[in-house]
C-alpha cells in the first residue's frame, strides 16, 4: 500500500495536457478548506505506513510544512518520500531531502521537446521548466541520493526519433546512477487527451524498445509482467493490485486536513471522495462475469494476473481498462519468452477467482469459479 500526503491537494505550477487531475481543477477542488500539518501526522499515525509527499506539485507545500512531515516520517520510519515534476527544487530542498532521507520520485516525459506536454504557460517558460527539471534530476543522483522518475509515453516522446531519444535518455540515466524508472500510458477522459495517446502498435513497440534499456535500470509497471506470468511472488505495481474504486488498497490518501481519499486515477467527476471505510470485491466479480463485448473479461485467460487492471484506466470502473488489447498482446508476447505459471497475489481478485460466495442483498448469491 502507497501513502500519499498531500498537504497542496492538486495545486500546481504546471498545467499537464493529459493530467489525470485535471477534472478536480476544472471543478475548483484543489485542496481542503484547511490545511493542518497535525492533523496529516495524527491520520499517518493511524496508518502506520511510510508515506510519500504527493500532488499536485508537493513542492508547493511551504518548507516549514514539509520539514515537519519530513522530520515525523524520519522518526517513525528511517526515511521519507516525495513526488515531484523537480522544478521548483532549490538547495534548501536538497538540504531538507539528505537531512531526513528523503527518496525523490521525479516526474517527466524526456529531454527538451519530449517534456512538452508537461505545459507551462507557452513554449519558452515550458522549456525552462524542464531544463530546470533536469538540472535538478541530474543534482540528486550526482549527490547519490535516493530517487526514482515516473514517464507517461504519449505521442510526443515515444514515436519516431523521439523514441530513440528517450531511450538513449534512460541509458545516459543509468550511466549516472539512476536505477528505478517507472512508465505510465496515457489515462484517456476526453477527446483531446484520446489524440496524444499511442497507437496500440506504437505502445507496444515502445514498451518493447524500452526493455532493451541498460540492465543497471529497473523499468517497473511493464516489466512486472513477465514476472506474473512466470508466478514469482512479489509486491507488483499498483496498476496490478485489484482496486475497489471506492477504497483504493494500492493508494491510500491523506488529504490537507487529515481526511482520506483513494487514488486520484479514479476521480472522473471533479469530486474528491472521501475513502470507504471498506473493501468490496463487485468490480473483479462483474469483470469476471461479463462477456468482453459489454466491457468485461469473462473467458480471458490473463484475468488472474491482470484482472482487468486499474478502475481509472477506463471510463468507468465496472469495465475492464482501455488498454485491453494492448496488455493482452504483452502477455502474449511474455508467454512466448517466459511461459505462463501465474499465482494470485493478496487482494479482491483473489477471493473472486477462489470461488467465495457473496450475498449481495436480497436478490442473489454468486458462486464464481471457471
Amino acid at each position: 500500500m502507497s501513502v500519499e500526503v498531500m498537504p497542496s491537494g492538486v495545486k500546481c505550477n504546471l498545467n499537464c495536457s493529459y493530467c489525470y487531475q485535471a477534472p478536480l481543477r476544472d471543478a475548483g477542488n484543489f485542496t481542503s478548506e484547511e490545511t493542518s500539518i497535525d492533523k496529516m501526522i495524527q491520520a499517518l499515525e493511524k496508518s502506520g505506513q511510510y508515506f510519500t509527499v504527493f500532488g499536485g506539485e508537493a513542492l508547493l507545500t511551504p518548507i516549514a510544512d514539509l520539514e515537519k512531515l519530513f522530520q515525523y516520517g524520519f522518526n517513525k520510519h528511517g526515511q521519507n518520500g516525495i513526488q515531484t515534476n523537480g522544478s521548483l527544487i532549490t538547495d534548501a530542498h536538497i538540504e531538507l531531502f539528505n537531512r531526513y532521507n528523503v527518496h525523490v520520485g521525479f516526474s517527466m516525459d524526456g529531454p527538451n521537446e519530449l517534456n512538452d506536454l508537461r505545459w507551462a504557460g507557452s513554449l519558452e517558460k515550458t522549456r525552462l521548466t524542464t531544463e530546470k527539471s533536469h538540472k535538478a534530476l541530474y543534482k540528486v543522483i550526482n549527490q547519490h541520493m535516493p530517487c526514482s522518475l515516473i514517464v507517461t509515453l504519449h505521442k510526443k516522446n515515444a514515436t519516431g526519433d523521439n523514441l530513440v531519444k528517450l531511450k538513449n535518455w534512460f541509458n545516459m540515466l543509468a550511466g549516472m546512477g539512476l536505477k528505478y524508472v517507472r512508465l505510465h500510458l496515457l489515462e484517456v477522459d476526453h477527446p483531446f487527451v484520446q489524440s496524444l495517446a499511442l497507437t496500440e502498435d506504437e505502445a507496444f513497440n515502445a514498451i518493447v524498445l524500452l526493455e532493451q534499456v541498460s540492465s543497471k535500470l529497473e523499468i517497473d509497471t511493464y516489466s512486472d509482467i513477465p514476472r506474473m506470468m512466470k508466478g514469482e511472488a512479489f509486491s507488483p505495481t499498483c496498476i496490478w493490485n485489484n482496486c475497489n474504486p471506492f477504497n483504493t488498497s494500492a493508494v491510500y490518501g491523506i488529504n490537507s486536513d487529515g481526511s482520506l481519499s483513494n487514488c486520484g486515477r479514479t476521480n472522473k467527476d471533479g469530486v474528491n471522495f472521501l475513502k470507504s471505510d471498506s473493501e468490496g470485491d463487485e468490480r473483479y466479480h462483474a469483470l469476471l462475469n461479463t462477456p468482453e463485448e459489454y466491457g468485461g473479461c469473462k473467458g480471458c485467460e490473463f484475468f488472474p494476473i491482470c484482472g482487468g487492471e486499474c478502475p481509472g484506466q477506463s471510463h468507468d470502473w465496472r469495465v475492464r481498462t482501455s488498454h485491453c488489447s494492448l496488455l493482452k498482446r504483452i502477455f502474449r508476447f511474455y508467454k512466448d519468452r517466459v511461459g505462463y505459471n501465474p499465482i494470485l497475489h493478496d487482494g479482491p481478485r483473489t477471493n473472486v477467482e477462489h470461488g467465495d460466495h457473496y450475498d449481495y442483498g436480497s436478490t442473489m448469491v454468486v458462486e464464481v469459479r471457471q
